[in-house]
């Protein structure tokens, strides 16, 4: 096992922040995380953790402003599968080997007893004193602080003083919503004129990882709809890297259809793609999506988990299927903004039928979506 703190800096920001976003769900170190990969801000650091080159987590240390010789470990987890394999320990007593050798004398971290109780279990083997949070209320009892020395001395007490753990929880929503903006101003709708070149890129060597040859249209039919304008699409870049992309093909009676959607196959199940998304719909009144049979009481099928990630999204699932080349079946989702839209079936028979040629689709109610069993060819 090859283990590395990685600092996190601009080439790594919005993995690191994902991840860390993943990990804590109601808290995002976003802000934290950006202004230190670019500035210099001494022993206030933040890492990415890899193991063998997977990010699987994240830890930080952070001096105390008011208690010399004291540095917090902040922002410290790993991913729910990194869990219960051993890592935690090893990366907390790194953090903790960092922390002493730039000289300080005592460590601490604080977490929620609420939301946070397996950590405890390793928090109370490796730290040396727990106290109690009561600095701030009821509403933050749930709160305990670890400390360690990091001298042949005893650690003293932190004396439940105000970590003003409110203020920081009011900063993590502002955090979030950063974070949110910093994905969207990393989003890209490619020009269909000047961008010809990266889309065939994108259709010849990012698809191709993504998606099963056979389900990718060909490069000639593709060009076309994107130089005819039929294809809107979007890439989620940083740096010179496209972390995920998103292909529209849109219909004259104002419905448009999802044709393809990934994101980069290393920082998939840390939330970008819903992050993704969320940004990418805001610019559409009517999507249709098309989805692989699944059985909804099936939850550990990889096609209801699908479905299940675009219903975050607000996608409704219709009871309509679409069966292509007489040989594919797909159930119908759609989002639309249109609450009054009476004529749903229709709409995406329109859709179908500029999309493709009479005998190439069949759009037929499907009555048994709860209870499907089948499969595609």
């Amino acid at each position: 096992m090859n283990l590395n703190l990685v600092e996190i800096n601009s080439e790594n920001l919005l993995v690191a922040s994902l991840i860390q976003f993943k990990i804590f769900y109601l808290a995002s170190c976003f802000d934290d995380y950006e202004y230190c990969a670019s500035h210099n801000t001494g022993d206030r650091k933040y890492f990415l953790v890899y193991v063998d080159e997977k990010p699987i987590g994240v830890t930080g240390m952070s001096p105390d402003d008011k208690e010399k010789g004291m540095c917090w470990v902040t922002w410290f987890g790993l991913l729910p599968e990194a869990r219960g394999k051993g890592y935690g320990r090893i990366i907390l007593e790194k953090t903790l080997d960092m922390i002493k050798n730039k000289g300080y004398k005592t460590a601490r971290l604080y977490t929620s007893r609420k939301w946070n109780v397996n950590a405890q279990f390793l928090y109370k083997k490796v730290m040396d004193l727990e106290e109690p949070y009561q600095q701030e209320g009821e509403d933050y009892a749930h709160y305990v602080v670890f400390s360690k020395s990091l001298t042949d001395k005893p650690v003293l007490p932190i004396g439940n003083r105000n970590l003003h753990i409110k203020h920081s929880e009011e900063e993590d929503t502002l955090s979030i919503k950063h974070l949110k903006e910093y994905i969207k101003n990393h989003i890209v709708k490619i020009d269909n004129e000047k961008d010809v070149d990266l889309f065939k890129f994108l259709r010849l060597q990012i698809m191709p990882q993504d998606f099963p040859l056979c389900e990718i249209k060909s490069q000639r039919l593709m060009l076309s709809l994107f130089k005819q304008h039929k294809y809107d699409v979007y890439v989620m870049k940083e740096n010179s890297e496209i972390y995920g992309y998103g292909i529209f093909y849109n219909c004259r009676n104002g419905f448009s259809m999802l044709d393809y959607f990934a994101v980069k196959n290393d920082i998939r199940g840390i939330g970008f793609g819903g992050l993704f998304l969320e940004q990418l719909i805001k610019n559409y009144k009517n999507i249709v999506i098309e989805l692989d049979p699944f059985v909804l009481k099936d939850e550990k099928s990889i096609n209801t988990r699908r479905f299940k990630f675009y219903e975050k999204s607000s996608f409704k699932l219709t009871n309509l299927k679409a069966i292509l080349h007489k040989k594919y079946t797909y159930f119908i989702a759609v989002l639309t903004k249109n609450k009054q839209n009476s004529n749903l079936k229709n709409k995406i028979i329109e859709l179908y039928q500029e999309a493709f040629k009479p005998n190439q689709f069949e759009i037929i109610e499907n009555n048994c979506i709860n209870t499907s069993t089948e499969n595609r060819d």
